[in-house]
């Protein structure tokens, strides 16, 4: 019990590490492009010689987050999501973006919620052309108004960079009435209040995933295996919502062809899945900057102790005593 609450405990601390990099890199950027008045930046220059920690306490970002809206108001937690530009890059925003539409992608974000264990976490309830966004809480300490617009904030961000355009914050279905739009970061302070429902707004730019005719056309190679190429499709498609009806469509087989194949070379859909998604994690543990907590995230897994309990049976040791072997 011990471990698994460990366990859990670096899940939830990656995960504000992740966020808290996100804010803080918007509110560097909306610092240097003087879109905030300079009012004593020190959060900012502080939490820039901490980037080493693998973990940051999740007290640390409400700290942040808290400070962020007295000094610069609240409106900046809508703001700072802008930082999900310097993140897409990493490790979690590949897995985050890769392939991804609007719809997809914030999918993808209550993976990573689950993932984590979180103790809040956002609801969707989705329509024509928006998205109602509820953040909950499975204790008794609901998330603040602070913490709602920190997140609102990201989404807008992600949503931006999966296609999505035209994003906008209403408290109705109407997007006439929306008071904060990205990536303009146009905000009406007066609206930020919680007497009423977050409703994101967005158009997606192209509804064919463009990711979809890469992977379909990289599949073509009817010289490898069966195996081969669907674990090249596997990574293609990225690990975390990845299943057997997205490989054997991109395969141009029905789900019950590509089994039997699979089978006839000796494997089945699940155990190679299970077995690109161990490979890719025991590589990504090698290097220098992972973190055992990001690492299986982004290799598919739905939480740690999954990923620790898995691991250990392909390779005989855990995530953590593999790393021993980093040069």
């Amino acid at each position: 019990m011990v471990e698994v609450a460990n366990k859990n405990t670096e899940s939830k601390a990656f995960a504000s590490k992740t966020m808290l990099n996100i804010l803080n890199a918007g509110l560097n950027t909306l610092l240097d492009d003087s879109l905030l008045s300079p009012a004593q930046p020190f959060i900012a220059r502080q939490l820039k010689t901490n980037q080493s920690q693998a973990h940051v306490p999740l007290e640390t970002k409400r700290d942040f987050i808290n400070e962020v809206s007295q000094r610069y108001g609240a409106s900046a937690l809508l703001c700072i999501g802008i930082g999900v530009k310097q993140f897409i890059d990493s490790p979690v925003g590949r897995a985050l973006l890769n392939g991804s539409d609007p719809f997809l992608l914030l999918k993808k974000w209550q993976r990573l919620e689950r993932y984590v264990h979180s103790q809040h976490f956002v609801d969707f309830e989705y329509h024509d052309d928006c998205v109602k966004v509820t953040h909950k809480s499975n204790t008794t300490e609901m998330p603040s108004i602070e913490e709602d617009l920190a997140v609102l904030g990201v989404l807008c961000a992600l949503l931006y960079e999966s296609s999505a355009r035209k994003i906008a914050i209403s408290h109705s279905l109407d997007a006439s009435e929306s008071f904060f739009s990205y990536p303009s970061l146009q905000c009406d302070p007066s609206q930020l209040h919680r007497d009423a429902p977050w409703y994101i707004h967005f158009q997606v730019r192209d509804k064919k995933n463009p990711k979809i005719k890469t992977v379909e056309q990289s599949v073509t190679n009817n010289t490898l295996s069966m195996v081969n190429r669907a674990k090249q499709t596997i990574m293609d498609l990225g690990l975390l919502e990845v299943d057997l009806q997205q490989v054997s469509r991109c395969l141009a087989l029905s789900p019950r062809s590509l089994q039997r194949k699979l089978s006839d070379e000796g494997h089945s859909f699940a155990k190679l899945l299970q077995d690109v998604r161990v490979h890719f994690a025991s590589q990504s543990l090698l290097d220098e900057a992972s973190c055992i907590a990001e690492v299986g995230f982004v290799s598919g897994f739905a939480d740690q102790a999954h990923f620790t309990r898995v691991f250990k049976q392909w390779t005989g040791m855990s995530p953590k005593q593999y790393t021993q072997f980093k040069s």
